[in-house]
């Protein structure tokens, strides 16, 4: 590996501030530049809580900073194809959070800049690097199943459960917000990393709490979907269920069941808590599965969200050091993540079977 420190700069401080930040100061193979946030004052206050060697008055002022290589894009996903394409000018390499763009079309365009432009390009589906969801996937690999016949992955929480939680931009369909976005394209890049290509979706989706305050008392309507159940088929005819919740307080939190003709794979949550406190079973059947791999107990007051993203951080920063551009989850994934939303939202509007490959807009 290169031994050249990779120069990173943050944009946004919600997920950005909380989660890629300490990932990134965690690696001795990375300098963190500095944080760019819609607020200055926040991005100077991050600066000396951590000091970091730069703060920066706006975003395109870190995008236009000569003194960093690769750009981590945390905003609102309506503002993630401005940053990237002003990235993608700069020549810089990118990790963008999902849903990368707000329609498939504007994705493959940026998709087909970054691969003229020789960057290394990252999407975050920093999901497939949980350990319990690895185990899972060496135990598909080893054949303990069977041929696959159904697979259910499920995410149910009740982080927006309280009405009385203020408006914010997840509450707003046109600024990427709702659970499709949120939890959504995490199962279904999950589903396609191991059950494999998804074309045809069937959904419902809906709205539980259709109106918060914001900050001011302001009573302003939740347009962004809180619950959905969506059916796919693909290349290889395995029937895929994904049920989503971020409405439900009494929720199971994140699960996987695989089965198939010899016997069925469980990976559970033991709680609503981001991938923390994942077991996977493995038996015949679901009342005779046997625990084969938990979690150790994390240390109190961690971040769950922090060991996945580092990991996948850490195969990026080692991509851009060796010069390796067939880095994944890259745009790619971004691309069919973006043809999954809108072929759910187009099935969920006519009530029909729609093909993801002509529902992109």
């Amino acid at each position: 590996m290169a031994s050249h420190k990779v120069r990173v700069g943050i944009i946004g401080t919600g997920f950005g501030a909380s989660v890629q930040l300490p990932a990134f100061l965690g690696m001795k193979e990375v300098e963190v530049a500095g944080i760019a946030s819609s607020d200055s004052k926040r991005s100077l206050e991050l600066q000396k809580k951590y000091k970091l060697p730069m703060a920066f008055a706006s975003y395109d002022e870190l995008l236009e900073c000569d003194e960093i290589d690769l750009v981590s894009i945390a905003t609102a996903p309506a503002e993630h194809e401005r940053l990237v394409k002003k990235a993608l000018e700069m020549g810089r390499h990118i990790l963008c959070e999902k849903p990368f763009t707000m329609s498939s079309s504007a994705a493959k365009g940026l998709l087909k800049e970054a691969n003229a432009s020789h960057i290394i390009h990252a999407t975050d589906f920093e999901f497939r690097e949980l350990p319990a969801l690895k185990f899972l996937v060496s135990r598909l690999m080893a054949g303990v199943t069977g041929r696959i016949v159904f697979g259910e992955l499920r995410w149910v929480v009740g982080s927006w459960a309280d009405a009385k939680r203020p408006w914010r931009w997840q509450c707003d369909k046109a600024q990427g917000g709702g659970v499709l976005t949120a939890l959504g394209v995490h199962l279904f890049n999950t589903a396609e990393s191991i059950l494999g290509p998804l074309d045809k979706v069937q959904a419902v989706t809906g709205i539980t709490i259709t109106e918060r305050k914001d900050e001011e008392g302001k009573k302003k309507p939740v347009t962004s979907e809180d619950h959905a159940t969506i059916d796919l088929t693909g290349k290889y005819g395995i029937p895929v269920r994904i049920v989503l919740s971020n409405v439900d307080p009494k929720g199971s939190g994140f699960g996987i069941s695989i089965r198939g003709e010899k016997g069925v794979l469980l990976l559970e949550s033991t709680s609503q808590e981001y991938g923390s406190g994942l077991r996977v079973r493995e038996g015949a059947s679901p009342d005779s599965a046997k625990i084969v791999y938990e979690d150790p107990k994390p240390e109190a007051g961690t971040d769950a969200r922090i060991p996945p993203f580092q990991a996948l951080a850490r195969r990026l920063v080692a991509a851009i050091q060796e010069d390796d551009r067939t880095f994944g989850p890259s745009f790619q994934d971004g691309v069919r993540a973006q043809m999954f939303l809108e072929g759910v939202r187009a099935s969920a509007e006519t009530r029909t079977w729609v093909d993801m490959g002509k529902s992109s807009k």
